[in-house]
């Protein structure tokens, strides 16, 4: 009889202890994804049909023909400070994504839907063949060390007198703030993310809506893309 007691009053005691933690875990959660990365993208091409594909995420290199078009979509939904730079077939870099005009993220907007290339406007693969290289790296907090090496590459543009050397070690400061960004920030960006489709949702233009992702990851995002032609 005594032992039964006590395991019932043992048993009120760990109801009462679960009941105490359950706040405190909801609690945790919401903290948590208020402060995680969350932003919704698509990668998307036009082949020799006009037909519209997405770029397959998971292949390390996308082989496509030369002529067809490319587009982005990007929406910083929660935390998300996102860029987006190519290095093209030619060795030329590329800063795609924040407009560069606009001092980095001056006009930068939760929620709202941008487009690279704006409007109607396509990238276009040339002829000439090669290997694409899309860097996109979004992040909870600026980056400013890529940012730097971002500004000292467009500041030497501006000059009337650069050599080739210069120019290629200014792009390699580039690719290398975006090599240590990655090393630096891999713990926070898990194997397991997995993109969660929006499609019923999204309001922007219907010709790319079902191949938007959304991407929610704890503090850093980062992302190489290699298209072939």
């Amino acid at each position: 009889m005594k032992c039964e007691v006590k395991m019932s009053v043992l048993r009120k005691k760990v109801f009462m202890v679960i009941m105490f933690l359950i706040p405190l875990f909801y609690h945790y959660a919401e903290e948590q994804a208020a402060n995680s990365v969350c932003f919704r993208w698509a990668f998307v091409y036009k082949d020799e049909t006009g037909e519209i594909q997405s770029i397959d995420h998971n292949k390390y290199i996308n082989n496509l023909t030369s002529g067809n078009r490319l587009k982005i979509y990007l929406e910083p939904v929660r935390n998300a400070y996102i860029y987006l730079i190519l290095y093209d077939s030619r060795n030329d870099l590329f800063i795609l994504f924040p407009d560069m005009k606009r001092e980095f993220f001056a006009d930068y907007q939760t929620g709202k839907e941008y487009y690279v290339p704006e409007k109607n406007i396509w990238l276009y693969l040339k002829n000439d063949g090669g290997m694409e290289v899309f860097h996109l790296i979004v992040s909870r907090t600026r980056c400013e060390g890529l940012e730097q090496a971002i500004t000292d590459y467009l500041d030497l543009l501006e000059k009337e007198s650069v050599t080739e050397k210069m120019m290629n070690m200014a792009k390699q400061s580039v690719l290398e703030a975006i090599r240590d960004l990655k090393k630096r920030n891999s713990v926070f960006q898990g194997p397991d993310e997995r993109p969660l489709s929006i499609a019923g949702d999204y309001r922007g233009d219907k010709t790319i809506r079902q191949f938007i992702d959304r991407i929610e990851v704890e503090s850093f995002y980062a992302k190489t893309f290699r298209v072939a032609h």
